[in-house]
């Protein structure tokens, strides 16, 4: 004949005093045993979100640093483009005698500088006083010079 375990008949089989013993070192051991393993999901938890911090920081890090690259690579570039022109004829001229002829040379120039590198949407000369006295825009991929006002 085989017996349930958790039948009424095992149940009273067994004597009270081990009943009470059973259930009083459960009431003992059971919370015992449950808060360990909380703790220990608790650690876990806590290593497993520092662990996910650290590399979400590396990741940040490694991410400013190739922005800083990019940065830095673009403004070369610019302050390249920026001597490239700096140090041209057609600016020489002009600066020497703002005549129209030197004038209408610097507008070529600002035109197929803007025309070759194809990375400027508007090229402007101002003037010491801030005025515009030459502006290139880019229209699809022909630079077209703006008419002075």
């Amino acid at each position: 004949m085989k017996m349930d375990v958790f039948s009424p008949s095992v149940l009273d089989a067994l004597p009270k005093a081990t009943i009470k013993e059973i259930l009083g070192k459960f009431v003992v051991v059971f919370p015992i045993g449950f808060f360990i393993v909380l703790a220990l999901f608790y650690i876990i938890a806590q290593l497993e979100f520092q662990r996910a911090t650290i590399l979400k920081a590396k990741e940040d890090v490694g991410n400013i640093e190739l922005l800083q690259f990019v940065i830095r690579h673009d403004l070369e570039a610019l302050a390249s483009d920026l001597l490239l022109l700096a140090n041209n004829e057609s600016f020489e001229s002009y600066f020497e005698d703002s005549s129209e002829k030197n004038l209408a040379s610097l507008a070529e120039r600002l035109k197929n500088f803007t025309r070759d590198k194809k990375i400027y949407r508007q090229v402007r000369y101002l003037n010491l006083k801030g005025q515009e006295v030459v502006r290139i825009n880019m229209e699809g991929l022909r630079p077209e010079m703006v008419p002075r006002d």
